[in-house]
């Protein structure tokens, strides 16, 4: 009994500590995701609340992306929407399936000139 009672313990200590590190890789990797762009393209049109992009992204096609005053833009972004430009975007999640279809932005991550 002895024996199994010293097997058990280094285990233990040695499977909290695998425990601790995944816990703590799946932290750093949610950390970063938080800032990818789910939609991207060129900048179609324009309206007072929306841009029109034509999606390259995973969902494809005609998007207007509607951006509000809880809209987010990282540091340096211009906040400036030119026809023509590249926006890469994360939005709230909802896609509206309509078409054009609609989305809301919550971080604009890029709005470069082309």
């Amino acid at each position: 009994m002895k024996n199994s009672k010293f097997f058990l313990k280094p285990m233990k200590k040695i499977a909290l500590c695998l425990l601790i590190i995944v816990g703590l890789g799946g932290c750093t990797e949610n950390e970063e995701s938080d800032n990818e762009a789910d939609l991207w393209g060129y900048i179609e049109d324009i309206n007072d609340t929306a841009i029109l992009i034509d999606s390259e992204s995973q969902i494809k096609g005609l998007i207007w992306i509607y951006i509000s005053e809880d809209t987010v833009f990282l540091d340096d972004v211009d906040t400036e929407f030119d026809i023509g430009n590249l926006v890469r975007i994360k939005s709230t999640g909802e896609i509206r399936e309509s078409y054009p279809m609609k989305a809301d932005a919550e971080l604009v991550i890029e709005n470069k000139k082309s």
